[in-house]
């Protein structure tokens, strides 16, 4: 299987749109939206049980992996936890995208055009910026 760098350059308008609408203001804000600020505040403390306790009872069993996770990789790189989940959130995105870019060529068999609009659609939808918050 031969990896060809110019099918990745389809991406590159759709990431750039989304680096600038939802990852680059979550990193310039001055604290943390939504309800990201208890994980936060866990982390602050060192203490897991309130985030723990919020997860479960939410039913959220997954989300409390997670964020431990993002919380031991903003303690290893020196970052709070809301840029860690920004920049997180932003690698999990360009996967997204590109299992999006293999499945509107390969199974719906749309142009180079088609493609990119479609990346480009996918990239701007307006959900993203809470979807991507620092709970999620």
């Amino acid at each position: 299987m031969k990896i060809r760098l110019r099918n990745y350059f389809v991406l590159l308008p759709g990431l750039s749109l989304f680096l600038i609408t939802i990852t680059i203001p979550i990193l310039l804000s001055p604290r943390d939206m939504w309800d990201g600020v208890v994980i936060a505040f866990a982390m602050e403390q060192n203490n897991y049980e309130g985030i723990f306790s919020y997860f479960m009872e939410s039913n959220w069993i997954f989300q409390y992996p997670l964020s431990i996770l993002i919380i031991e990789l903003s303690k290893l790189f020196s970052l709070g936890y809301k840029d860690m989940n920004a920049i997180f959130s932003f690698i999990t995105f360009v996967f997204f995208l590109n299992e999006s870019r293999i499945f509107s060529s390969k199974l719906l068999r749309l142009s180079k055009f088609e493609n990119t609009t479609l990346i480009l659609l996918i990239s701007t939808f307006p959900v993203w910026g809470v979807l991507f918050s620092s709970i999620m």
